[in-house]
């Protein structure tokens, strides 16, 4: 299932991205995915680190051609994940608020290492703006998915953590 999930989210970014591209709409569907796999590891959280290492450097490899930064951002973000959802339970609500918290988060660092690096300036307003245009787009794919992933596991009994 979590195969299936990643090839998705990489297959509609990339997608989304050679017919939608416009600056009003931006999708992070590999990111949203990261939070919509992690109960399928049951709290085995290294192997759930090492898997968001592996889709980080697919992730450079396919679309951004920085080898390993984005490993290095989506480990982060793996952990993060972990932490939140040690205190919250598993939701298409609180998956929505933890996907928006991750996409947020993902955004503040991209934006600080290309503002360290002076490969981008840009302001705080624009920061928020693309935060704003992320946001619409990823909340839906975020419930649709999540529905689809429910129905599935219960059809099926995939096991995966509540």
């Amino acid at each position: 299932m979590v195969a299936v999930l990643t090839f998705i989210a990489f297959y509609l970014e990339n997608l989304f991205a050679s017919f939608f591209n416009t600056g009003a709409l931006w999708n992070l569907y590999v990111i949203c995915t990261l939070v919509l796999v992690y109960p399928f590891f049951h709290n085995d959280n290294k192997k759930y680190l090492i898997y968001c290492l592996l889709v980080g450097f697919f992730y450079d490899v396919i679309f951004t051609n920085t080898l390993f930064l984005h490993s290095i951002i989506f480990y982060i973000l793996g952990w993060s994940i972990i932490k939140i959802n040690f205190y919250v339970v598993n939701s298409v609500y609180t998956t929505v608020y933890i996907a928006l918290a991750i996409i947020f988060l993902y955004l503040l660092i991209t934006y600080l290492l290309y503002g360290l690096t002076g490969q981008l300036v840009m302001s705080i307003e624009h920061f928020l703006i693309q935060y704003y245009n992320v946001i619409l787009l990823n909340i839906i794919y975020n419930g649709i998915i999540f529905v689809i992933i429910e129905k599935i596991s219960k059809k099926y009994h995939i096991l995966k953590m509540n």
